[in-house]
């Protein structure tokens, strides 16, 4: 899958993607317009042959589950799921704004203030408690999975990419 191979096409019928804003072993994430709304969105699409494995395909489509039980402030609101009638696979999540925490970590010209690592790292946790309480553990929690909104001085902080999430009652792996 290359980064531009999908820009322009409509999925679901209402959502235009945009541009590839990051690429992953398994897929890629387009910005894109809600076009009945007007609003951006990410779009989350799986690549094309691991779509045709049916395992891969079920991991993706529970991702969106467990994903879309969430509703927190600090944690990623999934919009929609679906797939076109050639077989592509899709997730529709808020836009979040901001960079990674790796990429905040990497540009920073001197270590972090404590108050603000408390911050982030408070954010993260109220984030996972309200996953952990709906039965949802994350299992892949790192920086590159820790997004930073840093606007008129305050800085939101999101927990993404629950792709290897499991309910608590199917056993975490």
């Amino acid at each position: 899958m290359t980064a531009s191979d999908l820009t322009g096409r409509v999925v679901g019928g209402k959502f235009r993607l945009r541009r590839c804003v990051g690429i992953g072993a398994s897929g890629a994430v387009y910005e894109a317009d809600q076009i009945t709304l007007g609003r951006t969105v990410a779009v989350k699409v799986l690549r094309d042959d691991l779509s045709q494995d049916a395992s891969l395909a079920d991991r993706f489509h529970d991702e969106a589950l467990l994903a879309s039980r969430l509703n927190h402030p600090n944690t990623v609101a999934v919009i929609d799921y679906g797939s076109t009638p050639d077989g592509l696979l899709y997730m529709v999540m808020e836009y979040l704004r901001g960079r990674t925490l790796t990429r905040v970590l990497r540009d920073a010209a001197e270590p972090l203030p404590v108050d603000l690592i408390v911050d982030y790292i408070t954010q993260v946790l109220e984030g996972l408690e309200e996953a952990h309480e709906a039965g949802v553990v994350h299992a892949d929690l790192k920086a590159d999975n820790v997004m930073v909104d840093s606007r008129r001085g305050k800085h939101q902080v999101k927990v993404v990419d629950f792709g290897i999430a499991r309910l608590v009652s199917q056993g975490a792996e």
